[in-house]
């Protein structure tokens, strides 16, 4: 599938997302159901809107991102964790990564040859 039509079906999907989300929240009751539908939908906009990035043209791609889920992945509870608090967490893993980051920059350009030195 190529990314245009990734992203295509993303826009897509979301667009209905939101549009169910304002129907549902234009009711003045939900039904149990409805409530359901309604609290899954925003975890998909929520996880959609952390997690899928396109590519922009702005030469940078991403390395790491960190997201609730990932504490949940390896068995914690990250349900009462603040963003101020995720923000933090973030920042030390990534001033902790960065060693080995510029370590897999050299080796994969190494290997690949992609540098030239002058």
């Amino acid at each position: 599938m190529t990314k245009e039509t990734q992203e295509y079906i993303h826009n897509s999907l979301t667009k209905i997302a939101e549009h169910t989300l304002q129907m549902l929240e234009a009711k003045a009751v939900l039904t149990e159901a409805e409530q359901v539908l309604k609290d899954d939908v925003e975890q998909i906009l929520s996880y959609s809107e952390a997690h899928y990035k396109p590519n922009e043209s702005d030469g940078f791609f991403s390395v790491l991102r960190l997201h609730r889920d990932d504490f949940e992945h390896q068995g914690y509870d990250a349900s009462n964790v603040t963003d101020d608090q995720m923000q933090r967490i973030a920042d030390k893993i990534g001033e902790a990564n960065m060693e080995s980051f510029w370590c897999g920059v050299d080796f994969h350009a190494e290997d690949k040859k992609l540098l030239c030195t002058f």
